[in-house]
């Protein structure tokens, strides 16, 4: 009996080509998850040659309200704001998905939550309440916060008052 070997390649997935079909590829990413225009772009080039087509679909998406960019941010922005990113982290994130700089810029002024507050949250959740033992310590934490995308003032605030309540005055 010869031996019974398993494929291990990649199967190719056929080329969409007709509007509808493509269309049809595009409800279902969206259906599981929202994307940048950019982003869906991105996914639907893979499955068409045809940019033209692809741009009339991205155009009748968005005209629709199935795709929108400034949904997907704001959703974005909540999420890892959530998670305890800062805003530069969540500004460089959102800029690689294809966000314009002006659609960041106004959601993240926008925002509703306090950014000090998140990292003080997250410095708390990540550290604990008692503050770092050394200044290497200390340094350790400063770059890791920094690493997280909240700036100095931010994390500043989140040293002085981990732990202790912030005196809003």
């Amino acid at each position: 009996m010869a031996p019974f070997f398993i494929s291990m390649q990649k199967q190719t997935k056929r080329l969409v080509e007709t509007e509808s079909e493509l269309r049809s590829l595009a409800f279902s990413y969206l259906a599981r998850q929202e994307y940048s225009r950019s982003q869906l772009r991105e996914r639907l080039s893979k499955r068409c040659d045809e940019p033209d087509l692809i741009e009339r679909v991205l155009a009748y998406l968005t005209e629709e309200g199935y795709q929108s960019d400034s949904r997907f941010a704001e959703s974005y922005i909540r999420v890892k704001s959530d998670q305890g990113q800062g805003a530069k982290k969540i500004a460089f994130d959102l800029s690689r998905k294809g966000i314009s700089k002006p659609l960041i810029a106004e959601l993240l002024e926008s925002r509703q939550d306090d950014s000090k507050q998140i990292a003080l949250n997250y410095l708390k959740r990540k550290f604990g309440d008692n503050p770092p033992r050394d200044m290497k310590e200390k340094a350790k934490w400063f770059r890791h916060m920094a690493g997280r995308g909240f700036d100095f003032g931010e994390i500043e605030f989140a040293f002085r008052y981990q732990n202790s309540e912030p005196d809003y005055d």
